[in-house]
């Protein structure tokens, strides 16, 4: 008995994400002629547009644009043979709105050319935005044709407070960490073989069948990244112990990432660059096999201890003499160095 109230009680402590209702998804269809009359856009003749100078507004999802210094407004356009798309152009941008006290979760859109927006807040990304914002704007780095966009926004998502281990692989201190030297601009450094993370929290890189070793790459301008080539496997990790809860994936080609030519050995991974465990299931490691090239630009490991491993650190000391102590986010800390309130043995603690 007591020891299943002292596992309730971490789980009270490492509760998970929670969120207040389901997120809700509105989808602007540019494609289709009766779509934009409902949004009160004429439908242009074939070879013309209609220019768009009032707001576009469905399902509590308002889109307004700001045409800048652009040198085409903001409109609906019907090529030759009256396939419609959106388009806008470089300087322009898009404000998104939502109702009043939701997020924008994720927005995502299929194109008929490259895309590239900058975005105020959250991470914009090849065809996806992803973060917790409301309004975001959009800003136009090129001419950009929108086929369909969905907008999905919700109530803010708690903060996971459960341990977690997180690594910029855009940072030369992170690799210095490691021992990692920094390449050259237009080089790459070899990481095939390695294992790079931290005492609970690791990444493994096999070359496999790939032409190009895995790799630190820095680009002409000398920003860095992790590179993982088609046919590489990156092996993520947990101590012995530990449980994943999943694993969140910041990437510079964030199209790339959720391509289906990707696979994973176990487990499933979101349009938001996030692996999950299946359900019920308790996995110490995943396998990510490369389908196409992979940039990693911060990677964050989110798990727990094991039902035994919490059990044993609440109820015993450690033999190394101390006990496990964490921080109000739920991070493991040095408990000879941590300062302010702590969580020992279950407990709020000042030092």
């Amino acid at each position: 008995m007591i020891r299943k109230l002292y596992f309730l009680s971490l789980l009270a402590i490492f509760a998970g994400p929670v969120t207040a209702d389901d997120d809700t998804s509105v989808t602007f269809d540019f494609t289709n002629a009766e779509e934009i009359n409902a949004l009160g856009i004429e439908t242009p003749e074939n070879g013309a547009g209609t220019n768009i100078t009032t707001d576009i507004v469905k399902d509590g999802v308002t889109i307004s644009i700001d045409n800048g210094s652009a040198s085409n407004p903001t409109r609906i356009w019907a090529t030759n043979n009256g396939v419609l798309d959106f388009r806008i152009y470089k300087n322009a941008s898009l404000t998104i709105t939502v109702p009043e006290g939701k997020l924008i979760k994720e927005m995502t859109w299929t194109t008929a050319n490259s895309v590239n927006f900058s975005a105020s807040e959250g991470l914009a990304s090849g065809t996806a935005w992803t973060g917790e914002a409301n309004p975001v704007i959009l800003s136009c780095t090129s001419n950009t044709r929108i086929n369909v966009l969905t907008i999905s926004y919700g109530d803010h998502e708690e903060a996971y407070m459960g341990l977690s281990s997180t690594f910029d692989l855009t940072s030369p201190e992170q690799y210095g960490i490691w021992n990692i030297s920094i390449p050259e601009n237009g080089k790459g450094t070899s990481v095939n073989g390695n294992t790079l993370g931290d005492e609970i929290a690791t990444m493994t890189f096999d070359n496999g069948e790939a032409a190009t070793d895995c790799r630190v790459f820095a680009s002409n301008s000398g920003s860095l990244n992790l590179r993982v080539y088609k046919g590489s496997k990156v092996t993520f990790r947990v101590a012995e112990g530990y449980i994943l809860d999943g694993i969140d994936i910041e990437s510079g080609n964030a199209s790339n990432m959720t391509s289906a030519d990707n696979t994973w050995s176990t487990g499933s991974f979101a349009a938001t660059c996030v692996w999950s465990p299946d359900e019920g299931s308790d996995v110490r490691s995943v396998v990510l096999e490369a389908g196409t090239t992979l940039q990693f630009n911060k990677v964050t490991f989110r798990y727990h201890e094991s039902e035994d491993t919490a059990i044993q650190d609440t109820l015993f000391t450690r033999t190394n003499g101390y006990s496990v102590v964490y921080n109000l986010q739920g991070q493991r800390v040095n408990p000879s160095s941590a300062k302010g309130i702590v969580i020992k043995n279950g407990k709020k603690y000042f030092q």
